[in-house]
C-alpha cells in the first residue's frame, strides 16, 4: 500500500489506511511531545463500523504527527518490536506491507519514545537506506541504532522507501498492464442520452450529477455541504478506505480542448475538404500563421471563459483543485492552459506547473498545425512549464509527408494514460489536448465518443484497474496522406477536393479530422 505526506507549513500530516483490522488514529502534538497521547477511532462512512480511515477533517487538532497502530484495542497495544526510520529528508511516501506506521516529519514518534531528526542517522538526499530503533521503554528520546551493517541485515520486506524521483510509482502495476473504465452515473457525459452537439460545461456545472453518495452520511449530516465537496469525499474514501485495493485506482480526468486556434479559422474559410487536401500542409496564408498555430482573439476568450468558470467553481463550489497539470507541446494548448489557470490563486501545495507530454499532442497528419516547435520556443513562452523525461529539443514525431495511423493514435493515448497512471499518484489531473486526441483518451478510458468543440472541456471518472500483461498490438506507425500540390479545382463537402493535377487527390476519409 501507498502512503502519501502532504505539507502543510511545518506540520506534516498523513491521509492513511490499511485494509485489514479496526483502527485507532494517534494524535501527537508536534511541538508538545509531553501532551497526553489521543485515540480518535475512525467509523466507516458506509456502514458505521470501525474503519481504518481517518482525514485531516476527522482530526480534532491541527498540526499533528500520526501514528497507526492495527489494533482494536486502546493504545498502546505493542505487538511489534522496535520501530524504523529513513534517512532521507525529501521521502514523502512509503510502502509499507507490515503492521504499523508513523510520519516522518520535524521528529518521529513510537510509543512513549521521541526520535529526533537530527538522530536518523545519515541524510543523503534520495539515500534508501533504513534503520532500526529499539522498542520504546520510556519517554525519554531514543537515539538510532542505525549502521551499514544492520541496513544491510533489514528485509526490504517490512518497508520500503522511496526517493523522490520515484515517489508517484503504482507498484501494483509494475509488469502488469492497465485496464481503464469511465465509472458510469457521475456525470451528464456519462450518458448516451446527453448530446455532445451544442453541450457547454458552463451552464451544467461540468456535467456533475446531482446526486448522493455512500460517505454522505457521516460527511455531510446536515446537508450543507456543495455537491463538489461531497464527490470529493466519495473519490477520497475509494482511494483510501478500507475497502481500496492496491490494484485499483480511482482519478478524474478534466481533458479540455484548446480554443479556437488560426488553424481551426483557416479550416472554417476555406472549407474542411479544401483544407485537408491543400492549405493545411501550408504554413499558413497572406493573413495568419497556423503552423503550431496560436489562439484566435475567439480561442482566447473561450480560454478566459474557463478561467471565470473556474474561479466561481472553486469559490462557490468548493470544487477541489487539481493536483496536476498536463498540456500538449502544441502552443495552442499551452496557450489555453495558461490563460485558464495561470491567474487563479492556488494553494501551495497544489500548483499550477504543468507537464508538457508528446503523447497528449494531436493526431499526427501532415498538416503543418500539427507539428510543434521546438522545446526552447515552448520554454521561452512558458518557463514554469516541465518537460516530461526526454522530451527532444525539435519534433521527432511529425512528418511532412505520411500520418500517424488510427491504430498508432490509439496505441499512443493509452500510452500516455498509462504513464500518467503509473507515475502520477495524484487523484485530480488536468489535461489539456485537442480534439481528435480526447476522443482517442476517451476511447482507451471505454467511455462514449463525445466530441468537443474547442474550448470546451469533459470530466471523466476513471477507474484503473491492474491486470496481467496483455499482449502488445501490431499495426502501421505510419501510412500516405495524398495531397494537392495546388488549391483544388473543386472542394466538396463530404466528398473532398478535385486537384488541378491527376498526379494527387485527397481521399475522402481525411475530411473528418478536427485538430
Amino acid at each position: 500500500m501507498i502512503f502519501t505526506f502532504d505539507f502543510n507549513e511545518e506540520w506534516y500530516w498523513l491521509y492513511l489506511e490499511m485494509p485489514y483490522h479496526a483502527k485507532h488514529i494517534v494524535n501527537i502534538l508536534n511541538k508538545r511531545p509531553e501532551n497526553v497521547l489521543q485515540t480518535h477511532p475512525a467509523r466507516n462512512p458506509v456502514d458505521d463500523k470501525p474503519t481504518c480511515t481517518v482525514t485531516p477533517t476527522d482530526w480534532p487538532s491541527p498540526g499533528i504527527i500520526i501514528f497507526i497502530t492495527p489494533t482494536a484495542e486502546r493504545f498502546p497495544a505493542p505487538r511489534l518490536p522496535g520501530s524504523l526510520s529513513i534517512s532521507s529528508d525529501d521521502i514523502s511516501t512509503l510502502s509499507l506491507p507490515g503492521f504499523h506506521a508513523y510520519v516522518l516529519g520535524k521528529l518521529v514518534r513510537h510509543g512513549a519514545s521521541m526520535v529526533h531528526k537530527n538522530n536518523w542517522g545519515p541524510t543523503e538526499r534520495g539515500s534508501q537506506k533504513l534503520c532500526t530503533l529499539p522498542a520504546p521503554t520510556s519517554s525519554r528520546a531514543s537515539s538510532s541504532q542505525c549502521s551499514d551493517d544492520k541496513m544491510n541485515g533489514l528485509l526490504l520486506s517490512t518497508v520500503l522507501a522511496f526517493a523522490p524521483a520515484a515517489l508517484a510509482a503504482w507498484d501494483a502495476a509494475e509488469g502488469k498492464s492497465i485496464q481503464y473504465t469511465s465509472v458510469p452515473g457521475y456525470f451528464l457525459q456519462d450518458d448516451n442520452s446527453t448530446d455532445p452537439t451544442g453541450f457547454d460545461y458552463a451552464t451544467v456545472n461540468f456535467g456533475l450529477l446531482d446526486r448522493t453518495y455512500p460517505t454522505d452520511k457521516h460527511f455531510d449530516p446536515n446537508g450543507t455541504r456543495t455537491q463538489w465537496e461531497r464527490f470529493e469525499r466519495w473519490v477520497s474514501y475509494l482511494n483510501s478506505g478500507c475497502r481500496k485495493s492496491d490494484s485499483v485506482q480511482y482519478k478524474l480526468l478534466f481533458m479540455g480542448r484548446h480554443g479556437e486556434g488560426w488553424h481551426n479559422a483557416a479550416e472554417t474559410y476555406y472549407g474542411t475538404p479544401a483544407w485537408n487536401c491543400y492549405w493545411a500542409e501550408q504554413e499558413g496564408n497572406a493573413t495568419a500563421r497556423w503552423a503550431d498555430a496560436l489562439l484566435t482573439p475567439a480561442g482566447a476568450a473561450e480560454a478566459y471563459k474557463a478561467n471565470a468558470y473556474f474561479k466561481d467553481r472553486y469559490e462557490t463550489q468548493k470544487m477541489p483543485f487539481f493536483e496536476s497539470y498536463y498540456s500538449s507541446p502544441l502552443a495552442r494548448c499551452a496557450v489555453t492552459a495558461n490563460i485558464t489557470f495561470g491567474d487563479i490563486a492556488l494553494p501551495e501545495d497544489r500548483p499550477f506547473v504543468p507537464t508538457v507530454k508528446e503523447g497528449f499532442r494531436e493526431g499526427m497528419t501532415v498538416h503543418t498545425c500539427n507539428w510543434r516547435s521546438n522545446k526552447t520556443y515552448i520554454h521561452n513562452l512558458f518557463p514554469s512549464y516541465e518537460f516530461e523525461p526526454g522530451f527532444a529539443e525539435t519534433d521527432q514525431l511529425w512528418r511532412r509527408n505520411e500520418s500517424e495511423t488510427g491504430e498508432a493514435q490509439d496505441a499512443r493515448a493509452k500510452a500516455v494514460l498509462d504513464d500518467v497512471f503509473r507515475t502520477d499518484d495524484k487523484t485530480w489531473l488536468s489535461v489539456t489536448s485537442h480534439s481528435g486526441q480526447i476522443t482517442k483518451l476517451l476511447k482507451a478510458l471505454n467511455h462514449r465518443a463525445f466530441r468537443l468543440s474547442t474550448g470546451q472541456i469533459i470530466p471523466v471518472f476513471v477507474k484503473a484497474e491492474v491486470v496481467e500483461p496483455q499482449p502488445e498490438p501490431t499495426f502501421a506507425a505510419h501510412e500516405p496522406y495524398s495531397t494537392c500540390t495546388s488549391p483544388p479545382v473543386t472542394s466538396i463537402a463530404g466528398q473532398g477536393c478535385v486537384c488541378a493535377t491527376a498526379t494527387s487527390a485527397l481521399l475522402p476519409a481525411a475530411t473528418a479530422m478536427g485538430m
